[in-house]
């Protein structure tokens, strides 16, 4: 069934079009949309007994990307590759899960898997402006860490090696990388790149 009051056509400048047609399930409901050179893509969204919700994109190779969103916070994405991404929710200590943290968990069809973890303590608080607040970020095994304590923000990359020393024993070494001394979203936004991009370069 289409909805009257629903966007049912559009059309650009160019003479292109979009159709959309929407269509109620049992257990929720599909768009369909089709274009001017007829390609037709679909979109599902369920709601199964579990209460868990699975949003299935159907493109027009009819190959679909399933993402299953279940109510404990793990979401879990097939796409049509292959490749499967979990996402596990985690709450904020400070908004809970209005602002979650994520774990991710990228495996490849061959079986190359990517980890990446991220943790957040609230190690000193007045009234309601934090000042010292600890973000950490482990990427397949390397650890980087964002110090902020209320004046500046310190990074640091941890690396775990081997001392042959000590009989092979894992020793945790600690990179200091660099420090801002004045904070603000702009300078946490580069802090987070700072590690995004610093995990990719290494060896």
């Amino acid at each position: 069934m289409t909805r009257p009051w629903r966007l049912a056509f559009h059309q650009n400048p160019a003479v292109g079009f979009l159709q959309l047609n929407q269509t109620d399930l049992e257990n929720g409901h599909e768009v369909t949309t089709m274009t001017a050179e007829g390609r037709k893509t679909t979109y599902r969204i369920e709601k199964l007994p579990t209460e868990d919700i699975r949003f299935t994109n159907i493109g027009e190779d009819r190959l679909a990307t399933v993402t299953l969103q279940q109510t404990n916070g793990t979401t879990r994405t097939v796409s049509t590759d292959g490749t499967v991404t979990t996402s596990v929710s985690n709450p904020d200590p400070r908004f809970g899960m209005q602002a979650p943290l994520s774990d991710v968990t990228v495996r490849r069809p061959g079986g190359l898997t990517s980890n990446v973890k991220q943790f957040r303590t609230v190690t000193q608080i007045s009234g309601l402006q934090v000042t010292g607040l600890t973000d950490s970020v482990v990427i397949n095994g390397r650890s980087y860490k964002t110090v902020y304590n209320g004046k500046s923000v310190h990074l640091y990359r941890f690396e775990e090696w081997r001392n042959n020393h000590d009989g092979g024993v894992p020793v945790r070494k600690v990179s200091w990388i660099t420090a801002f001394e004045e904070f603000s979203d702009e300078c946490f936004s580069v802090a987070l790149w700072w590690i995004i991009l610093s995990a990719c370069g290494s060896p």
